[in-house]
């Protein structure tokens, strides 16, 4: 979708630049209820725009928790009404360990209006389309279930 169809609540089409997190807040691009509270601590939100001096496509990362190299780890919805609202998980690679996320589960939770991915695996970014097998991702054993998006 081209940065002209997002419109934000300001009915302001979507300016064609790297937005920082105010930016998208204040331009009304975040979905977030900014009347309660003015951002989430801890979430990653950002746009950004395509290095190669085009204009699009962009790539919107709104109210995102960001996790990186993460190994064991369980993220459980206990009881009927377990939900994340408005804002989502992205397990990624960390390149400082060189780790990516390995043997995570995810189950039993409600995600309710996410903005941007509900629940996401990044990997290792790899500038080249020649990578040779699925262990150049780096994120394995992975198990969302029983999860309502």
């Amino acid at each position: 979708m081209p940065a002209s169809v997002v419109i934000g609540k300001n009915n302001v089409s979507l300016p064609t630049t790297n937005l920082s997190e105010s930016d998208i807040i204040g331009g009304g691009y975040n979905d977030l209820d900014t009347s309660v509270y003015s951002k989430l601590n801890g979430l990653t939100n950002k746009i950004k725009y395509e290095a190669n001096g085009t204009l699009s496509p962009f790539d919107s990362y709104y109210n995102m928790a960001d996790i990186a190299g993460a190994q064991n780890v369980t993220i459980e919805g206990i009881g009927n009404n377990a939900e994340i609202f408005q804002w989502g998980l992205n397990f990624k690679y960390n390149s400082t360990t060189l780790k990516g996320s390995k043997n995570i589960e995810v189950r039993n939770i409600t995600f309710t209006d996410s903005p941007e991915d509900c629940c996401s695996f990044d990997g290792k970014e790899i500038k080249s389309a020649n990578y040779t097998s699925l262990s150049d991702i780096e994120d394995s054993n992975v198990w969302v279930h029983n999860c309502t998006f």
